[in-house]
């Protein structure tokens, strides 16, 4: 029997553990994630060490997932936004030093999804998608039996798709990608007891007017309405009790 390790760097927290080869995990821990980088990898090689020396068998392969944009041709990250000590590190070079077997980089939530696939809740199917939601979102695509990565290896990072263009700057650079808008740090902020004020300003709001209506108006929410809501009940109350929606336009 041979076993593999495995390594998920998030933005808080690194995951670690041994499987076999039928996907069971044997050993898992986590520890906090270093800021530095130099310090990340020492880190790698001191786990590894110790999953060596605690596995029952020997360790034949290891795997790094590791958050941000990674370039198959280049085979380092380009952009780590929750993690920007990576961006443009040559990482493998570093593992080497540390790694006495063969081992994988690449993206975690391609990692993720592929694990699925293989021993996970994805077993016989031919395609699915994998996101992870943590301190950023990340996404995997499995398609008809293969990891699909895009022609970079990039191809499945819904997370920075812009789904908000007036919302947060995200760490990215660009402003209202879904990872400002649905990462677990964004679902904490925007719904805890006391949502910061800025985030409540940033997002446009659409309210419906009428006595009915306004009695289903969410606390919080503006029962004013704004003018694409009130032209759309002005021009329903003509015709019919139902709200139609419209192109704009001359057709």
């Amino acid at each position: 029997m041979t076993l593999a390790a495995g390594f998920d760097l998030g933005g808080t927290q690194l995951k670690f553990g041994l499987v076999d080869e039928a996907g069971r995990i044997l050993v898992k821990d986590k520890v906090d994630t270093p800021k530095g980088i130099e310090d990340l990898v020492a880190l790698f090689g001191r786990v590894y060490r110790e999953l060596k020396a605690k596995s029952p068998a020997p360790v034949a392969a290891v795997g790094f997932g590791i958050p941000g944009t990674y370039d198959l041709r280049r085979r380092r990250i380009l952009q780590s936004p929750n993690y920007p000590s990576l961006d443009g590190y040559d990482l493998d070079p570093a593992l080497r030093r540390e790694i006495d077997v063969p081992f994988r980089v690449d993206n975690d939530a391609n990692m993720a999804a592929y694990g699925e696939w293989v021993a996970g809740a994805g077993r016989g199917v031919g395609s699915l998608v994998l996101l992870t939601i943590g301190t950023g979102i990340g996404g995997g695509i499995i398609l008809d039996g293969r990891l699909w990565q895009g022609q970079c290896g990039y191809g499945g990072e819904v997370g920075h798709i812009v789904v908000h263009p007036d919302g947060e700057r995200c760490a990215c650079g660009l402003q209202g990608c879904l990872e400002t808008e649905a990462s677990a740090p964004a679902i904490v902020a925007s719904t805890g007891p006391s949502p910061p004020a800025r985030r409540r300003e940033s997002r446009p709001r659409m309210s419906i007017a009428g006595p009915r209506a306004a009695r289903r108006t969410p606390a919080g929410l503006s029962p004013k309405p704004d003018s694409i809501s009130a032209s759309v009940w002005a021009s329903s109350s003509t015709s019919s009790t139902r709200p139609r929606f419209s192109s704009a336009g001359g057709s």
